[in-house]
């Protein structure tokens, strides 16, 4: 079962997103790219159906898991 075109286009945004900020990505391959970009969202609590303006920043009370943000911070350091 493939993404809806909604997921996509989320995923696509936070990708966008994570060049723009500069997280290197030249020796990634697309799916880490991809895993990366859904992970953010997860982090930020967006997901289809939701809008970015819903989107959560530091500043708010989400939790996140701590599995999810060890598997996070593990792929970004071995991607550094």
């Amino acid at each position: 079962m493939g993404k809806t075109p909604e997921a996509l286009s989320l995923i696509n945004g936070m990708t966008e997103i994570l060049y723009s900020v500069g997280i290197p990505t030249e020796r990634m391959t697309a799916r880490a790219i991809e895993k990366m970009a859904m992970t953010m969202l997860a982090v930020a609590d967006v997901y289809p159906r939701c809008s970015w303006k819903n989107a959560k920043g530091i500043a708010a009370k989400h939790r996140v898991e701590q599995r999810m943000q060890l598997s996070f911070a593990i792929f970004i350091l071995e991607k550094i």
